[in-house]
């Protein structure tokens, strides 16, 4: 058992040669610098200045995390008495030198890919291959975080770690508390680019036009003079930093990225880009679609019921949908979504409430407002709307007229 006070390391670290469980250890180091305890700081001066050849191995990933937090706390001057302390001043800019992860390292990547993945061993090799084998090695990395999967994910994961130079994976144990929107901000946290491409499943494969999205937003940056997330078709682009600041995700399984969208719209720093799509999602086991298909309509009937001001009226619309039809689920569907809704709603009034910035129907005001191609949004904006940059084949995917169904209501 490791101890988080100071001193407790050195002497614990002696009895266990076998090393720290980074699994164990990095949850509770979290929950320590999310709380802003300084025993959680502590714990890593121990750890840094008990430094063996098998430390440095495990202590990588874990300054990942903590390294981001000391930024934070050091920046709202809780440690400022601390840090007087020349023995700990000098053990973290130890820390931020020898960090190859940290984003003013030279070999640091300028994009990370982030995903996250639950029991989807499946799916995920074909889906990583098809991200990774489109960008450059020396440019991307794709990072994966692993939510503590009872499956074999964590094969197929060390299998593509070794098929990638520019993969990486961190995985944690499984947290019941922790939801997707948790999952996704520790992704962004222990990215090394300044650039974080988002929302990329572990169930979708991916046509090789990623990077042409990128240099997209980079065009669009140029002049629109501050940090925004660009939304795409089931992906976005943001700089990392301004995620954390503004985000960063609700602590909730389904809608986790349209609850921050919301917030990023009242700040109008959010833009829709149309064009046409080019992901798949991969068909898996019937057994765990039938399990995703349920798990979903619980997480986004629990949403809607939260952010819909007539719970009534949409309750009703629910139990109707399977007589008379759904404007966006199937048949079956909408039978579970109608057997669910009621004990649903019952558990959902013993529940914290999800809140959102804006209404629905001010969001869908914004979303239609702003959204647009490339050549549309550049034209609406004054701004040179040719894409010739591209190639023919990205031309046409990024100039595509036919407008997408965009945003679902929440009925």
């Amino acid at each position: 058992m490791f101890f988080f006070k100071k001193g407790s390391f050195s002497k614990n670290f002696k009895s266990h040669s076998a090393g720290p469980d980074l699994n164990k250890e990095i949850p509770r180091i979290i929950k320590l610098f999310s709380s802003h305890n300084l025993d959680g700081l502590d714990f890593i001066v121990d750890l840094s200045l008990n430094t063996t050849p098998y430390f440095e191995e495990w202590l990588r990933d874990l300054r990942i995390f903590a390294l981001f937090e000391i930024r934070r706390i050091i920046k709202k001057e809780k440690l400022h008495v601390f840090l007087k302390r020349q023995e700990h001043a000098q053990t973290i800019e130890r820390i931020r030198n020898d960090l190859g992860y940290w984003k003013q390292s030279t070999n640091a990547p300028r994009y990370s890919v982030c995903v996250c993945n639950f029991n989807m061993a499946d799916t995920m090799e074909r889906a990583i291959s098809s991200v990774a084998s489109q960008l450059d090695p020396k440019l991307y990395e794709i990072l994966v975080i692993d939510d503590g999967s009872t499956d074999n994910s964590l094969d197929v994961l060390a299998k593509l770690t070794e098929k990638y130079t520019h993969f990486r994976y961190i995985s944690l144990p499984r947290d019941s508390r922790r939801r997707l929107g948790e999952t996704r901000n520790l992704s962004i946290r222990a990215a090394r680019g300044e650039y974080v491409l988002i929302h990329i499943d572990a169930d979708d494969e991916w046509e090789p036009y990623l990077s042409d999205l990128v240099t997209l937003y980079h065009r669009m940056e140029q002049f629109i003079g501050f940090d925004f997330l660009l939304a795409g078709q089931q992906t976005g682009i943001a700089k990392r930093d301004f995620l954390l600041r503004y985000g960063p995700y609700e602590n909730i399984y389904r809608y986790e990225d349209r609850n921050m969208m919301m917030r990023l719209a009242k700040e109008n720093r959010l833009f829709f880009l149309d064009y046409r799509v080019y992901r798949t999602r991969l068909s898996r086991p019937l057994k765990k679609k039938i399990f995703k298909t349920i798990h979903d309509s619980c997480s986004a009937l629990t949403y809607e019921i939260y952010q819909s001001n007539t719970k009534f009226n949409l309750i009703k619309e629910i139990l109707k949908a399977p007589f008379f039809g759904s404007k966006y689920h199937s048949l079956k569907v909408s039978l579970l979504r109608a057997l669910l809704i009621i004990p649903i709603y019952i558990v959902s009034r013993l529940n914290r409430p999800i809140t959102n910035p804006i209404t629905w129907e001010q969001f869908h005001q914004y979303h239609e407002g702003i959204r647009g191609t490339y050549p549309e949004l550049m034209l609406r904006w004054e701004q040179d709307p040719d894409i010739s940059f591209l190639s023919p084949k990205s031309q046409k995917i990024y100039s595509y007229h036919k407008r997408n169904k965009g945003l679902r209501s929440s009925r």
